[in-house]
Formats: structure tokens, sequence, C-alpha cells
């Protein structure tokens, strides 16, 4: 599988929310989409992708950040598009046209598994990876290191 622009990913977990929403809202209540939910679940694709794959889903460096008092994992390219913002605006509802099927099909079990937890649960489960621990250990924090992070979501997010 080819590498992503970290925007389209994140554009298509910003449609998929959109999508789910309308398709449940008379049922049950979706929850928008917060940035800081966003940047979460690109962490898990990237890990999961390189367990899976051998490879990072992104190219582009993932560092650990303090955003308005929050703690979160970073794209640069993504957090310029999309802001730590309460909940991203659901008019942003283009399909991402980078993504390939076979992406798509990943990123659509990324999203399964890891779109049902709250946003502090997603960021519990990150504060307790070894890959977080390592990176934000000293000042500066650091960026991830994809080789360590594969390792790491073996086993313990990916069979």
């Amino acid at each position: 599988m080819n590498s992503v622009i970290p925007a389209e990913a994140a554009q298509w977990f910003v449609r998929k929310t959109f999508l789910t929403r309308e398709k449940y809202k008379a049922q049950y209540t979706v929850p928008p989409l917060s940035s800081s939910k966003l940047y979460r679940l690109l962490f898990f694709a990237q890990g999961c992708h390189i367990a899976i794959y051998g490879s990072p889903l992104f190219e582009e460096t993932m560092f650990p950040d303090n955003l308005d008092g929050e703690n979160v994992p970073v794209l640069r390219s993504v957090a310029q598009r999309f802001p730590l913002i309460e909940a991203i605006q659901f008019g942003m509802n283009a399909e991402a046209k980078g993504i390939s099927e076979e992406t798509a099909a990943f990123l659509e079990q990324v999203y399964a598994v890891f779109a049902q937890y709250e946003d502090w649960k997603l960021q519990e489960l990150i504060e307790n990876t070894t890959d977080w621990i390592l990176a934000t250990k000293q000042k500066p924090w650091l960026p991830f290191d994809y080789d360590m992070m594969g390792r790491n979501f073996t086993g313990k997010f990916v069979e």
C-alpha cells in the first residue's frame, strides 16, 4: 500500500463521521468529530499500518504536542488544515480524492475499532504506549519512532 497524504486521510475520517452521523441521527447521538479525536485516529491509523504492512501510512513525521493545553499526537500538515477546535465543521464533507479503495478499507477498520472511544479514552490508550512515553520523556518532545511504533502496536492493538 502506498503512503497517503495525511490531510487526505484526515478528510476521510471527517467524511466518515459525517456520513455516520447522518445515517444514525434518528436513532443515536453520534458526537461530532473534534480535531483532537481526529489527530488521535490518525495516530492509531499510522501505528496499525506500520504493524500490519511494515511501512508508515504517512511519510510525514508525527510528534506529540500540547495544543491549547491538550496533549495530542500531531502531523503538522493536518494541524494546519484542521486546527484544534471544539468540533470540526461538517460543511467539510468533501470526499478524500487521494484515498485508494485499499486504503479506504484499511481506514474503515481503524475507524470501526477506535472511533467508538471517547476522546479521553483514546488519549489514555496513547499515553500508555511506549511510543508516547519515550517521545515525551524529555523536553523538547521527540518525534515518534515509526519502527518502534510498529513493534509496539503488534500484539497490543494489532494481532
